[in-house]
């Protein structure tokens, strides 16, 4: 857990640890992701306030920490419970519906999380494949060390091969900041992903090439060699 209002913070530990649910209380984002780093978590409840999940969502992406399923927890308008999972929460909890179903809401994450044995730790197109671990575009004759923007942006299109993935998206999954994020930060690391790309698909049957669609976005797309 990690919250900015102590209260709340407060209550909803002692309710989950009399459900049984071991909690552990964190106070920042850093913690949060040596907590998923060292120790096997099910679920992590991120309070939704001002920018705490954006900042604490965009912290777990850089340091590769953000596999584990993200429950926003607050008093959330649909705008903002749609923003939330726009921007990778797995499920929205909101305040107002009590403490009994904010825990069932997290104990059902849980037994999810628990049931899904395999987490996708890469993700493979033809010859080319992203793994997490090591931030790596990797394919038959070699490998490519990415940055982790660069890995963030590349799994986003990989993600979508095929389909025209937009700035507002591309903003939110990778910086984590919605569509005021510089235009021309993101043109530089597509920039560098594509060149890469290119180094990956030489010789290759089934080239990946990355387009830019006029103002709108950008769609990965596979071609023949």
């Amino acid at each position: 857990m990690l919250f900015t209002h102590r209260s709340s913070e407060l209550v909803i530990a002692s309710a989950l640890r009399e459900a049984g649910i071991t909690v552990h209380v964190l106070s920042n984002p850093l913690g949060l992701i040596e907590a998923v780093q060292l120790h096997r978590v099910d679920v992590a409840l991120i309070q939704d306030q001002g920018l705490h999940f954006v900042d604490c969502l965009t912290a777990m992406r850089f340091h590769g920490a953000s596999s584990v399923p993200l429950m926003a927890v607050g008093q959330g308008s649909s705008e903002e419970i749609a923003r939330c999972l726009r921007q990778g929460a797995s499920d929205y909890a909101l305040l107002g519906e009590g403490i009994a179903a904010l825990v069932n809401r997290v104990r059902a994450r849980i037994e999810v999380a628990r049931e899904t044995e395999v987490v996708a730790t890469s993700l493979q197109v033809h010859s080319c494949r992203l793994d997490e671990a090591s931030h790596s575009l990797e394919w038959q004759t070699g490998r490519a060390q990415l940055t982790s923007r660069e890995f963030a942006l590349a799994w986003v299109l990989f993600t979508h091969v095929g389909q025209v993935v937009n700035l507002r998206t591309l903003s939110l999954q990778v910086w984590g900041r919605d569509a005021s994020m510089a235009k021309r930060t993101i043109e530089q690391h597509v920039s560098r992903l594509r060149a890469k790309l290119d180094a990956a698909c030489v010789g290759a049957s089934e080239r990946l090439r990355l387009y830019a669609v006029h103002n709108v976005g950008y769609r990965l797309v596979t071609e023949p060699g």
